[in-house]
């Protein structure tokens, strides 16, 4: 499976699909509409989605209690 680093300065969306497997799979949405998935653990790409994913889910809690 191809990751693309660079995705980290482009990525508007990541969500985490499905955190109960062994490699927890996680999708990021980028600027050019192709979407990345990172399978492994452990790795800085993976540990910095994990930070997006907390990211855009708080700021849609914020958004609907407004």
């Amino acid at each position: 499976m191809k990751t693309y680093p660079r995705a980290l300065h482009v990525v508007d969306e990541a969500v985490l699909i499905d955190n109960s497997r062994k490699r927890p799979l996680i999708v990021a949405a980028m600027e050019d509409s192709k979407a990345i998935q990172v399978h492994y653990e452990g790795s800085e790409l993976h540990d910095r989605l994990l930070d997006i994913v907390e990211d855009v889910e708080e700021n849609r809690s914020t958004r609907s209690l407004h």
